[in-house]
């Protein structure tokens, strides 16, 4: 049976170096409604996001709705 092993065996010695860039962009909140507002909007964007967002289908797998975040 090793020998069959060794036939089916892939091994890859490559590797690809990738770069997480992260931007920031600072806000001043004044006050907590402010920030429970803002809070509140980007939230909503990013289930807006995910919502549209549908990965491509699996030819294996069947069809699945993707999650989204629940709302606040």
């Amino acid at each position: 049976l090793p020998l069959i092993g060794q036939l089916f065996r892939f091994e890859s010695r490559r590797q690809q170096k990738t770069n997480l860039m992260v931007f920031l962009r600072p806000f001043i909140v004044r006050d907590e409604s402010q920030a429970q507002s803002l809070a509140v909007d980007r939230y909503d964007n990013m289930r807006r996001l995910e919502e549209v967002t549908v990965p491509p289908p699996h030819p294996v797998l069947p069809p699945m709705q993707p999650p989204v975040a629940p709302p606040p």
